[in-house]
């Protein structure tokens, strides 16, 4: 995890900000709400069990690509497992963290 946090604070180091700024940001920003198009409901709703799961499954994997680069800007983030392991610890690392401060 070690990697993790020099990648956070990198970034807020670069970025000239704190996880305070950050937090505020956050609290202050509405909510918006994504709508998928009627397309893609349909293709979804036509989709075998089987093929749903994965579609799901892929899109969550695509959201953790993005969030980690969004976190390490600086990076090369690829579509590969190797990446996708490093966002998956990402997400475990935020969350035990936002357990802790609660």
């Amino acid at each position: 995890m070690e990697i993790f946090n020099d990648d956070v604070i990198n970034y807020l180091q670069e970025n000239n900000t704190t996880i305070d700024s950050i937090q505020k940001k956050y609290n202050d920003s509405k909510e918006v709400e994504k709508t998928p198009s009627q397309e893609y409901i349909r293709e979804i709703n036509s989709m075998d069990e089987r093929r749903r799961y994965e579609q799901m499954k892929f899109e969550q994997q695509l959201e953790l690509l993005i969030n980690l680069k969004q976190m390490a800007p600086t990076n090369d983030i690829s579509l590969n497992m190797k990446c996708l392991n490093k966002a998956i610890r990402m997400y475990q690392q935020l969350h035990k963290m936002k357990d802790q401060i609660e």
